[in-house]
C-alpha cells in the first residue's frame, strides 16, 4: 500500500522506473500503479494470486457450534486500512437483533487494543475474540457460519479466497481487487 506515506510512493516511482515489467496481483493494482505510480501499460501484467484449494475443500467437518449461535470470522491485520473498527461497530448493532452471534477476529497489529476497547465500550467483548496470528486457518473457517472481509482498500485479499475455498459464505467490501478475487 504505497499510499501510506508520500515517501513510499516516492521510493515505488523510483524503483519502478527500470523494471522492464511490472507484475500486478490484481487489475486494481494494476490500475494504481500505472496512475499514481507512472508504469506504463505496456510494462504491466496482471497475474492474480491464488491459493491451493484442495487444502481447504478437503478438509474434515469441524465440531459446530450450538444451533441458537452463529460465528462470524475475519482474518487479517490489525491496521486501519482493513476495516475492523466498521466490523466491530456493525457487530454491535447486530447483537442488538441477535445476542447469539460470535465475532472471531483473527490476526494482530497496530490496532488491537483500539479495538479490543472498543468492542468494551460498545458493550459487546463478551461475544468477540481476539485470537492474534492464527495459521493455518482451516479449523477456524470450518467452524465459521460466515467470513466477513470489511477492508477499506484492499489490492487482493488472500484470506478471503481462503474463506471462499472453504465454503464459508463470505461477506466483503467492494474494493480494490475484491470482486476480482471474488470472480
Amino acid at each position: 500500500n504505497y499510499r501510506e506515506t508520500a515517501l513510499k510512493t516516492q521510493a515505488a516511482r523510483v524503483a519502478l522506473r527500470s523494471p522492464r515489467l511490472v507484475i500486478a496481483g490484481s487489475h486494481s493494482v494494476a490500475d494504481f500503479v500505472h496512475a499514481d505510480l507512472g508504469v506504463p501499460r505496456d510494462r504491466l501484467r496482471t497475474i492474480h494470486c491464488g491459493i491451493e484449494s484442495d487444502a481447504f475443500t478437503t478438509l474434515p467437518p469441524a465440531p459446530r457450534a450450538p444451533a441458537d449461535r452463529h460465528t462470524i470470522l475475519t482474518v487479517g491485520r490489525l491496521v486501519p486500512v482493513k476495516g475492523h473498527r466498521t466490523l466491530v461497530e456493525a457487530f454491535a448493532l447486530l447483537r442488538r437483533r441477535y445476542p447469539p452471534a460470535r465475532l472471531v477476529v483473527v490476526g494482530d497489529g497496530p490496532e488491537r487494543h483500539a479495538l479490543e476497547s472498543l468492542a468494551a465500550r460498545l458493550n459487546v467483548a463478551d461475544a468477540v475474540s481476539f485470537r492474534g496470528t492464527v495459521y493455518p486457518t482451516g479449523d477456524l473457517l470450518r467452524a465459521a457460519d460466515v467470513f466477513v472481509f470489511p477492508s477499506l482498500l484492499e489490492p487482493q485479499g488472500l484470506a478471503l479466497l481462503e474463506a471462499y475455498a472453504a465454503g464459508v459464505p463470505v461477506v466483503a467490501s467492494r474494493t480494490g481487487g475484491i470482486p476480482e478475487m471474488l470472480t
